[in-house]
């Protein structure tokens, strides 16, 4: 399946990767976002998404939301289907989004579970601006770029996260980044102890916030969000491509 046609019933003929796609939202599609409802449906399953507290629905580059950084986010709940752990080994997974970012700091594409104990990964930029993949064992492992993503602020990028499930000790090395399809140079940053795989957790996926501890402190994107999909497989740089390719003109490329 090489990719999603206009059948979908939206404004914008989409040739995105569909092989191992297991979640997908795009709200230029009115079968993913209705216009009216607080419901952000899934065009690639059934895990649907809650708009909470008001993310703000904007009519152009095809439809995206946009986020104040205060307490907008979206859930689209717990399935195991977006676990890549059991504990013992990882799967391969990637995660490819369009995002404008107001404020880089903290920014959220998207997570899963909260920080540290209770996390699976994390797709986010950190306090330093700095876009990283963060995969929970228990402690934090994870790959970030060496650079911060402040001079992107303001405009629409496409941003994607592979990894390919490798697990252990190389859990560092089989993590990639792209920012419009071109794949960028990684720096190590791992926590203490010894890494494993992942778990399978109870949190939600979600997009637009993550949890810095289990009690339920938050952090909450500044910016906007467009299209988010996530695979059940690492994506090769052909197919990054192709995604880039497929949504460019959308976002001014």
């Amino acid at each position: 399946m090489p990719g999603i046609s206009a059948g979908l019933g939206g404004q914008i003929n989409n040739n995105i990767q569909t092989d191992g796609l297991i979640g997908y939202w795009d709200p230029a599609y009115k079968k993913s976002y209705p216009r009216t409802e607080t419901t952000w449906f899934d065009l690639a399953g059934s895990n649907n998404g809650t708009l909470t507290n008001s993310p703000s629905f904007i009519n152009s580059n095809g439809g995206y939301f946009d986020f104040d950084g205060s307490n907008d986010y979206v859930t689209f709940g717990d399935d195991d289907a977006f676990s890549f752990g059991d504990g013992s080994n990882d799967s391969a997974f990637s995660v490819d989004a369009w995002i404008n970012m107001d404020d880089a700091t903290n920014f959220v594409v998207l997570v899963k579970g909260a920080y540290n104990d209770t996390g699976e990964f994390h797709f986010r930029g950190n306090s330093s601006d700095k876009l990283h993949l963060v995969v929970y064992d228990g402690v934090a492992y994870q790959a970030q770029l060496p650079d911060a993503l402040t001079s992107y602020e303001g405009q629409w990028i496409n941003v994607t996260a592979t990894y390919n499930g490798v697990g252990g000790s190389s859990a560092n090395a089989g993590i990639k980044f792209y920012i419009n399809s071109v794949v960028q140079s990684t720096a190590a940053a791992t926590g203490g102890g010894t890494y494993t795989a992942m778990e399978n957790g109870s949190g939600a996926l979600e997009t637009g916030r993550f949890s810095t501890n289990q009690g339920g402190s938050y952090t909450y994107s500044n910016g906007k969000i467009g299209p988010v999909q996530i695979y059940n497989r690492a994506l090769s740089v052909e197919e990054v491509k192709q995604n880039y390719n497929a949504q460019k003109e959308r976002f001014g490329y």
